[in-house]
């Protein structure tokens, strides 16, 4: 909670180099509460009201949809302003009992197919529900891997976990699937779910496991949700555990992306020891990176040295990493109005550069004044970006 704490007031930050780094730290950690989806809130309604796009919602997908929350939403989705759309999209991750709960609310909002096929998951028991993912996993996969069924199927087991169904009887299954699949030379979409089932029922046991996944670096889905699962587990031994992949080139980005996104100071520990020790600059590019994550004070002179001697500009702009952690760590470099100079002049370049691609898009659609802008606020354009 103390990284939590330190973080969540900058996501008011009025610069937005912190205020974004703010947000993708608590998200990517797994650590955002109910406190940290209002502070969101506050930080869009700072935004000018003609913002072209949105920067903080995307943000939010980790953050628990409380009661709350959702009051919050529906509060908003009243408004039928520019974010109509991203208000509409955090449904996607609220709970089916609040849905169900407020579903005379929502109808007003939301396609009404799209609410009851939702809501009448609260309603089915739970062999249905099992025989629903069963069909699901199905449609997933015959047509190509559907994110869309796919994310729906990760509702299905969430309302599995709300009943309480995965007791230790279950856990004993879920290893099992995970087991079997080691030995195939493919991981079919079960198993990838009971991957996903291991990460949000936090089963430590199964780390060994779940992190040996992590080789199969050309199996995207799969590996997306083996980083996932362990960081939500985010034990010492997830920790322990993954400092021999480190060490491995073709599993040391995904290694280094769970270390630097579980806030414990033995992470902080293995990743100065890597940083000391890496040779490639790309390597050493994302240790910085995951330092930063950490707010590591002590990396800032390594982190700031890598920077004048040269780093991966590639992957990323480690100012923009650096940066944030001296403001938030309240740390007096004599380089601070350099840098937050030059991110502001970036984020002038982009803010325009997008700004124009999509009234170049719109041309060439031949998207009319009183036509949805294409930016997908679900406002017209003439009150959007062609305002």
């Amino acid at each position: 909670m103390y990284f939590l704490n330190k973080v969540e007031p900058y996501i008011l930050s009025d610069d937005i180099t912190i205020r974004d780094f703010a947000l993708e730290a608590i998200e990517n950690s797994f650590l955002a509460t109910e406190d940290t989806f209002m502070l969101a809130f506050q930080a869009l309604d700072k935004l000018p009201p003609n913002q072209m796009s949105n920067p903080i919602i995307p943000f939010t997908r980790n953050a628990p949809v409380t009661e709350k929350v959702l009051q919050e939403v529906i509060r908003r989705l009243e408004k039928k302003d520019l974010n109509f759309q991203w208000y509409l999209s955090i449904l996607d991750f609220c709970p089916t009992a609040l849905l169900v709960k407020y579903e005379k609310d929502l109808e007003k909002f939301v396609d009404q197919k799209l609410l009851k096929h939702r809501t009448r998951l609260h309603s089915l028991d739970t062999e249905s529900l099992f025989m629903e993912a069963g069909e699901v996993m199905h449609i997933v996969v015959e047509k190509d891997f559907d994110i869309k069924a796919f994310q729906y199927g990760k509702r299905i087991f969430r309302e599995l976990i709300a009943r309480g169904e995965y007791d230790e009887n279950r856990i004993y299954e879920i290893k099992s699937v995970i087991q079997n699949e080691l030995e195939e030379d493919n991981f079919t979409i079960d198993g990838v779910y009971n991957v996903f089932l291991a990460g949000e029922q936090r089963v430590e046991q199964l780390v060994p496991m779940i992190a040996g996944l992590l080789v199969r670096m050309e199996e995207d889905i799969l590996i997306e949700e083996v980083v996932d699962a362990l960081i939500k587990i985010g034990s010492v031994s997830v920790l322990h555990e993954l400092e021999k992949y480190i060490e491995n080139e073709d599993t040391a980005f995904a290694a280094i992306e769970v270390i630097g996104n579980i806030k414990h100071p033995i992470a902080e520990e293995i990743l100065l020891r890597y940083f000391d020790q890496a040779t490639d600059i790309t390597i050493k590019t994302v240790l910085a990176e995951a330092l930063c994550l950490q707010l590591s004070s002590v990396a800032v002179p390594k982190i700031v040295e890598l920077l004048e001697t040269g780093y991966d500009e590639e992957l990323l702009d480690l100012t923009e990493c650096v940066y944030p952690v001296c403001i938030i760590n309240d740390m007096d470099h004599p380089k601070l109005d350099e840098w937050r100079k030059e991110l502001q002049q970036s984020e002038v370049y982009w803010e325009q550069f997008k700004k124009e691609h999509i009234l170049k898009e719109a041309k060439e659609q031949g998207v009319g004044r009183n036509d949805p802008c294409i930016c997908g606020s679900g406002r017209k354009f003439k009150k959007c970006c062609g305002a």
